[in-house]
């Protein structure tokens, strides 16, 4: 099989992003909305100012931790057969995309809001077709509590798709991951 290779940076324009990278993580940082993470930050040399959520990485930070991380990870499926490795060697992977907050209703042609019906059919559709490596929640249920939106997305897509899944973020503090990697 051909495999097309697009490079849309030289090694100079390469280098170039990496340098202003590694200079806007020292001189503006990162948004950090987790006082736990803040206080690991400034543990491993990172400057918090804790009162406006913001950790300034320095160069050696970054790269300490870049050299540390793993070259390629599995994104684990609930059917093995469907794991993925990246970064991938031959063909990009393919994912469905997300999050849309509006639909054609398919019996009335009417449109409506998303419901978690459609997450559903939508997890079974990205599941049976071939061409999708990754299953990422294509809707936002309205018809749910949208405190509880990240933790339902990931409930339905995991009862409709044996693929890798990608959902909206746990975005109410460390129980929610936590329920999250529980379901998981």
């Amino acid at each position: 099989m051909a495999v097309a290779r697009l490079r849309f940076l030289d090694k100079d324009e390469e280098e170039l992003v990496h340098e202003q990278s590694l200079r806007c993580l020292e001189r503006i940082g990162v948004k950090v909305k987790s006082q736990a993470v803040l206080k690991s930050l400034e543990r491993a040399g990172a400057t918090v100012d804790f009162k406006k959520e913001v950790a300034k990485l320095p160069e050696s930070l970054v790269t300490e931790c870049a050299k540390k991380a793993p070259r390629s990870i599995t994104m684990g499926a609930r059917d093995a057969k469907h794991d993925k490795r990246i970064p991938v060697d031959a063909y990009p992977l393919m994912s469905t995309t997300g999050l849309a907050v509006y639909t054609h209703d398919l019996e009335t042609g009417e449109k409506r809001a998303t419901t978690n019906r459609d997450l559903a059919n939508f997890s079974r559709m990205a599941d049976a077709m071939d061409a999708v490596d990754i299953c990422w929640t294509t809707v936002t249920a309205h018809d749910v509590h949208q405190e509880a939106l990240a933790l339902n997305s990931l409930w339905t897509a995991l009862q409709n798709n044996t693929k890798h899944i990608q959902v909206v973020p746990a975005t109410h503090g460390p129980a929610d991951a936590r329920k999250q990697v529980e379901l998981a």
